[in-house]
């Protein structure tokens, strides 16, 4: 049994990036508009969130994406991206996609209504034509509708921690996009969150449990993913590996998608800017 139980969804370095002078961040909890400062060596964080049966190996491959990418994105310089630059963000984003909680949550729960009527289902007596047909399709005479049912929730389950191995897949759909660097305005910072890589369709969070290797392909989809609180990414139709410096409006907007799209704590190295969010929500 690995001690390594609980596992950053979002990576500590990446956290650390939007920290303040006191290594602290500011954390909006969404649910409930409580504020408060904690240390990125403990948010962002599920217990055994990328294990199976106590075995962590799935984890060491966001621990390969972050050795690789910390030390590039120290040394990050808005006006002239290389090779490894480039490369080291379209990994950490496609591992963020990866990492998502909310496809997580989207795609168990429409596979547990998949489980649940299994439940109920009787070869001998099926209860319709559609039913019928089915089981004689996949020469079905005889199963424990029960245990089918935990059989395809136990294999829902291991779908989030082995996704990960999709990594180079998503990682090609973002380099065939290409990306644009937005800069925000002085005085005006990015926020991010414990889902720091956000899906927009038509400037909307994209609601959908597909994976990424699917959502990438809608070349209506657009991404965005702060990579500091002066600097994010985006793409979208038209990006060209350009850098441009955004208006007070658009930082404004992004941070109010990305405490949106949170799952559970929106993060920023000011307090003030979290406060503005929930005073704006209500």
């Amino acid at each position: 049994m690995s001690d390594n139980r609980g596992q950053h969804v979002v990576s500590r370095f990446y956290l650390q990036r939007f920290a303040n002078e006191d290594g602290k961040l500011w954390c909006l909890e969404t649910a409930t508009g409580r504020i408060f400062p904690g240390a990125p060596k403990d948010l962002a964080k599920e217990r055994d969130a990328f294990s199976i049966d106590g075995d962590d190996s799935f984890d060491e491959i966001n621990n390969n994406v972050e050795d690789h990418c910390a030390p590039i994105l120290a040394q990050l310089e808005n006006s002239s991206l290389g090779v490894e630059e480039n490369t080291a963000i379209l990994a950490l984003t496609a591992n963020f996609l990866l990492r998502s909680r909310r496809v997580r949550d989207s795609f168990l729960a429409r596979v547990n209504r998949v489980a649940d009527m299994t439940k109920s289902m009787n070869v001998s007596q099926p209860e319709n034509e559609k039913e019928r047909r089915l089981f004689e399709l996949f020469g079905i005479d005889d199963f424990d509708p029960v245990e089918a049912a935990e059989a395809i929730s136990k294999a829902a389950k291991l779908m989030y921690p082995t996704s990960l191995i999709l990594l180079e897949n998503v990682t090609r759909h973002l380099e065939s996009r290409r990306f644009d660097i937005l800069i925000a305005p002085p005085e005006f910072q990015f926020i991010t969150s414990d889902e720091p890589a956000i899906s927009l369709k038509e400037d909307v969070l994209t609601e959908s449990d597909l994976p990424p290797t699917q959502l990438l392909e809608d070349l209506d989809v657009s991404v965005i993913m702060p990579l500091d609180p002066a600097t994010a990414c985006v793409w979208a139709e038209g990006s060209s590996l350009e850098t441009r410096t955004i208006s007070e409006e658009e930082v404004e907007k992004i941070n109010r998608l990305l405490a949106e799209s949170a799952y559970l704590h929106a993060f920023s190295p000011e307090e003030a800017a979290l406060e503005a969010l929930r005073e704006e929500k209500g």
